[in-house]
């Protein structure tokens, strides 16, 4: 009865965390979603464990051993996981790759260094007559 309890603390713990970075927008919905079914995995197998019927699945699966089967279930979420995230490595690798061909594109047809173009954009310093530093009485 404690791995129970325990086993549902920490899911429902999970579930929630989740939910709160989604909220606070630090999980984009892909990856959101992603979480939000593993937590919710995680809740049904806590739910299950004092029906037994993880031990059930695996022997209808062909897993004698149900740890195992959890063990295998892990690792395919990672792997799921490891491909979500190189497929998003692979994309922004792709626009980095195409951002700096179009600022080299912008510096080939602007002849200026970046610092003739930095000192060109910064505000010229206010002469002494200026009304910006004249405080209004």
């Amino acid at each position: 009865m404690k791995s129970f309890a325990l086993a549902m603390v920490l899911s429902v713990s999970f579930l929630i965390g989740s939910v709160v970075a989604m909220r606070r927008q630090r999980l984009r919905e892909q990856t959101a979603m992603l979480w939000l079914s593993a937590s919710l995995f995680m809740v049904v197998v806590s739910a299950t464990l004092p029906a037994h019927l993880i031990d059930r699945v695996s022997l209808l699966v062909g897993v004698a051993y149900s740890p195992a089967f959890l063990l295998l279930l892990a690792v395919l979420f990672l792997m799921i996981l490891v491909f979500h995230l190189a497929l998003s490595l692979d994309r922004l690798s792709a626009k980095q790759i195409a951002l700096v061909q179009e600022i080299g594109l912008l510096t080939a047809r602007d002849p200026k260094t970046p610092d003739e173009a930095a000192a060109d954009q910064s505000p010229e310093p206010p002469s002494e007559g200026s009304d910006r530093l004249s405080p209004r009485h």
